[in-house]
């Protein structure tokens, strides 16, 4: 690989213009979930589109003088492609000490901060009428300072456009009337065995999954888990880019971004709904429900293994492919 090529694609990516975008943008939003969905839509955007156009720059011309160097096809689109992803990762990382820095001097909430370390429960919604009770069994580690969040909302049936929900765990109780979309919240004890939550008003309540019950115990995570959200953007952006990279190589860049984000959006669309089971998918569902964490003053669970492979086997193989097809530097290729 060329190091020069490493940071002339680079460069090509991440421009001194588009990373003030980004800072400015993270800064300016009035909260962190706000700031995140237009830092990642703003280098989506960016960097889709520069890197659907690295090809075609090569195929009408400006790729000539590669082809006077002693590098192989491979080693040149291996550049490029180091240089798309470096670019996305700079960019996003931008936006993660910009949010980490501003959430700095925030006051931590009453239990300090929070991660999920757990979720469970159904993987459809269920309807509580009034009167019927939702019962989960909880994971006992004999943790202190945990918290127990069940996701629910009012729903069509009963007698009443609102009710009132009892939750109950570790022999503690709250009522809580319920209007719209909300989460139940209740201390854990040490070795809480269950959390159940009764419909006690006239208006049916919903459940919703999928997997609705969520423990959150104490968390340390650096700037406040916007490092962790950075993870989760940088996963997907990166496998974005690669495909739109490769996308490149056979159609236009106007065509080739489109396409690139239609198919991450389609893949996302049928995924949404699995829950947990869906975090393979860079970008899927872990990073809304991360950046839900960041708008309440939590913090994000780290990236999923298994989301950080698939990026990674996303790139090489759009380079694998991408240097297969690109059978020369000239437009007759795509005739």
């Amino acid at each position: 690989m060329n190091p020069g090529l490493t940071v002339l694609f680079g460069r090509r990516v991440a421009t001194p213009a588009a990373l003030l975008a980004v800072v400015l943008t993270a800064w300016m939003c009035p909260d962190a979930r706000s700031a995140w969905w237009f830092s990642i839509a703003l280098v989506a955007l960016i960097a889709t589109v520069r890197a659907a156009s690295l090809p075609d720059a090569w195929l009408t011309g400006e790729g000539d003088w590669i082809g006077t160097i002693p590098r192989s096809r491979g080693a040149v689109l291996a550049s490029a492609w180091a240089g798309a992803a470096a670019g996305t990762v700079l960019l996003t990382g931008a936006a993660a000490l910009t949010l980490g820095f501003k959430d700095a001097g925030a006051e931590p909430g009453p239990k300090g901060l929070l991660e999920a370390s757990s979720v469970g429960g159904p993987m459809r919604s269920l309807v509580l009428m009034p009167g019927e009770v939702f019962e989960q069994p909880l994971n006992s580690n004999g943790a202190t300072g945990r918290e127990v969040r069940v996701r629910t909302t009012v729903t069509l049936g009963g007698a009443a456009p609102t009710t009132q929900a009892l939750v109950e765990a570790s022999g503690t109780s709250e009522r809580v009337t319920v209007a719209r979309r909300t989460w139940l919240t209740a201390d854990l004890q040490p070795y809480a065995s269950t959390v159940k939550v009764t419909n006690v008003g006239q208006g049916a309540l919903a459940i919703l999954g999928p997997l609705p019950v969520e423990i959150w115990t104490p968390s340390n995570a650096f700037l406040r888990g916007h490092l962790r959200a950075w993870g989760h953007a940088s996963a997907m952006l990166v496998a974005l880019v690669s495909v739109a990279l490769l996308m490149g190589v056979s159609m236009g860049p106007g065509v080739a971004a489109l396409l690139a984000g239609s198919l991450w959006l389609g893949l996302w669309m049928l995924v949404t709904r699995m829950g947990t089971a869906a975090d393979w998918l860079p970008g899927g569902p872990s990073l809304g429900r991360a950046l839900e964490a960041l708008q309440d003053g939590r913090s994000p669970l780290p990236v999923a293994g298994a989301s950080l492979a698939n990026a990674g086997a996303t790139l090489i193989a759009s380079w694998w492919l991408g240097s297969r097809l690109l059978r020369s530097w000239r437009d007759e290729v795509r005739g």
